[in-house]
């Protein structure tokens, strides 16, 4: 029986390659939380969420992280772990499934094994050639944990970095299309799952109690808190260099940590409760995690699908055909020409 989010296709290949995802994600028992999912869920969110429909820049369709300046872009430090993982399994056995593809159904995988929502598959994203920078989005396109308005003694300009943050989701996501509800929803599924590193984001510690399992409910109520909240800097006296049970950021950066010092919250978390739009929306789905789960498989098809070519088409048309062969001939063209970096 193939995984859910492969089921609607006809093509085996597809079974198979999602079968073997779902054991390499727990293939390392000594990376962070003994699985590389979320991982996989930040490398999906960070290659579809710098798409601009206004220049068809960016998006999941291209894999263009993999080649320089995006790979170096600040707010993907890290995620040379993921890429590197996922293309070593992809040259082992898969060669025939786009780069572009497999980041993205991997994070479908995950949040499938993990009891999050089983999201259907669309194959047909088309790796770029590192030739095609024209294809490469900008600098600042995906959503930064904030904007450094917060005074050293973490308490002046407290309402000038709050309508910072949420200024900035609103023009981050809203560039995209979503609504409050959407974006709600996306930073709600995307920090319900993992934790920061200090030495990729500069943040540290994990948003829920199990950063592997589907918890947005868990982390909605949290939020609902704020009494269970303070801002930390580097300074900190709970500062830990152990990168999985860490819960400081490093020197120049601010999050928000529990009063039990096992939990943060980054501002971007804070300013869904800040606004009263995006307020509504977490105490909505606090009392409701079945909407919840139901929302964000939607809202994160709708961004891993920014971009792509055949998304929509039934399988087997005539461009779903067309772009197959396209994708086949990049292959042999990008192993002659040597643009296939990963």
């Amino acid at each position: 029986m193939p995984l859910g989010c492969v089921a609607g296709l006809s093509d085996a290949r597809y079974h198979a390659l999602a079968d073997d995802l779902k054991v390499l994600l727990t293939a390392d028992p000594n990376y962070d939380d003994g699985n590389y999912g979320p991982a996989f869920i930040r490398l999906a969110w960070h290659s579809s969420g710098t798409y601009d429909p206004e220049t068809a820049k960016g998006g999941s369709n291209g894999a263009t992280m993999r080649f320089e300046p995006e790979a170096s872009f600040g707010a993907n430090a890290g995620l040379g772990v993921p890429r590197k993982i996922l293309s070593d399994f992809r040259d082992a056995k898969y060669p025939w499934v786009s780069i572009s593809d497999l980041w993205i159904l991997a994070s479908y995988v995950f949040l499938e094994s993990s009891n999050g929502p089983v999201i259907p598959f669309a194959p047909g994203r088309i790796d770029a050639l590192q030739s095609e920078v024209e294809k490469m989005p900008p600098d600042g396109n995906l959503p930064d944990a904030e904007q450094n308005k917060l005074g050293d003694d973490l308490k002046s300009n407290m309402e000038a970095e709050q309508a910072a943050c949420i200024a900035h989701i609103r023009n981050i996501f809203g560039r995209m299309g979503f609504s409050d509800r959407e974006m709600t929803c996306l930073i709600i599924g995307g920090h319900a799952y993992g934790r920061c590193h200090p030495d990729r984001s500069g943040y540290a510690g994990k948003w829920i109690s199990n950063p592997v399992k589907w918890g947005g409910r868990e982390y909605c109520m949290l939020l609902q808190e704020p009494a269970l909240w303070r801002v930390v800097d580097g300074r900190c006296p709970i500062a830990s260099n152990d990168k999985v049970t860490g819960v400081c950021p490093v020197s120049g950066q601010k999050q928000y940590v529990d009063k039990f010092n096992k939990k943060m919250m980054l501002f971007t978390d804070m300013a869904l409760i800040w606004d009263p739009s995006f307020k509504q929306w977490i105490d909505t789905y606090a009392a409701d995690d079945a909407l919840l789960k139901k929302d964000f498989g939607v809202y994160f098809k709708k961004l891993t699908e920014f971009g792509h070519p055949t998304a929509g088409k039934s399988e087997g048309s005539l461009g779903d055909i067309i772009m197959d062969a396209l994708r086949k001939l990049g292959g042999v063209c990008g192993a002659i020409c040597g643009g296939s970096a990963k």
